[in-house]
């Protein structure tokens, strides 16, 4: 399987979006099959054939089409195995140009989710991709790292992070990371979260609980 990527760079989103609709409808007018698309990207099934060739002829159809050279298809990447769990989740093993996990809309991307969170993904992904793993070996890796967390994880671990948008204080409800923040400046007045200030958090057994951490802790976990 193939990410194939149409790069429009001169549109708007919503444009962006019509576009990559009809190249995954030429896509399959010539025989290839269109798997996943948004914005400016296109993921489609092509089997042995050359992606580079492939992208050119698309790129010659769109042109011809719409009368515009604006329009570029490129070959960005090759994949042997691709899973997509909705619109804009998916990840995969990339062959081509340089080996290794590709993942989009996961929480091992985002900058705000725990470091267990983002480990456990990549494990369970990698192992996914590369067929070696069951299913219920898949269950038993997520229930060693659940394990874990009761004994060995430390709390930088397991810490999210979300940003405050106004001073705790001003938002009304008392759950979430930001009636968190709110608890946590009532105990700790010369220290307290404000305005602007990322905030880290967790799930524990009284509910969500933020806390001070050094950035130093979270870069060193492993």
């Amino acid at each position: 399987m193939v990410k194939h990527t149409g790069l429009l760079p001169l549109l708007s989103p919503m444009w962006a979006d019509h576009w990559t609709s009809r190249l995954m409808d030429v896509c399959e007018e010539m025989g290839y099959e269109p798997l996943a698309g948004h914005t400016d990207s296109a993921y489609i099934g092509i089997g042995d054939n050359d992606g580079h060739e492939i992208a050119d002829a698309l790129t010659r159809t769109i042109q011809k089409e719409f009368n515009s050279e604006r329009f570029v298809v490129e070959y960005e990447k090759l994949m042997k195995s691709w899973v997509a769990a909705k619109k804009n989740r998916n990840f995969g093993w990339v062959t081509w140009p340089k080996q290794g996990l590709h993942c989009t809309g996961f929480e091992m991307k985002k900058s705000n989710a725990a470091q267990i969170t983002k480990r456990i993904q990549e494990v369970a992904f990698e192992a996914v991709c590369r067929e070696d793993a069951s299913e219920d070996d898949i269950r038993d890796l997520v229930n060693t790292w659940i394990s874990g967390v009761r004994t060995v994880v430390k709390r930088e671990a397991l810490v999210m992070r979300s940003r405050l948008g106004k001073k705790p204080e001003k938002y009304g409800q008392q759950g979430g990371f930001q009636g968190a923040a709110k608890a946590y400046n009532r105990l700790n007045p010369d220290n307290r979260f404000e305005k602007g200030d990322g905030v880290p958090h967790t799930y524990t057994t009284k509910g969500i609980e933020a806390y001070r951490t050094h950035p130093k802790n979270l870069k060193n976990w492993t």
